[in-house]
């Protein structure tokens, strides 16, 4: 399973459980009905990562990169974690 039906998965899951439909969770997140129906179906190939945060962020999952090994997630620095959010 790759990581964006892994994505799919987990935002359908949550969605449902906050009893959410998806053009709700479409809206809120601010991405058409369609890109989140083929990501919660497993039919989306790419995503950006910024379409994939607002999703997430909108059910109150938090994506995390990990390099292959280590033991825990990479956390960016306060500071850069403020720049980044200054972007978006």
């Amino acid at each position: 399973m790759n990581i964006i039906h892994q994505i799919g998965t987990a935002v359908r899951c949550m969605r449902l459980e906050l009893q959410m439909t998806s053009q709700e969770l479409a809206t809120l997140a601010d991405v058409s009905p369609t890109t989140l129906s083929t990501l919660e179906n497993g039919r989306r190939t790419d995503i950006s990562l910024d379409v994939a945060e607002r999703i997430c962020d909108t059910v109150g999952i938090e994506i995390t990169l990990a390099f292959r090994g280590q033991a825990k997630p990479l956390t960016l620095p306060q500071n850069t974690q403020q720049r980044v959010r200054r972007r978006s």
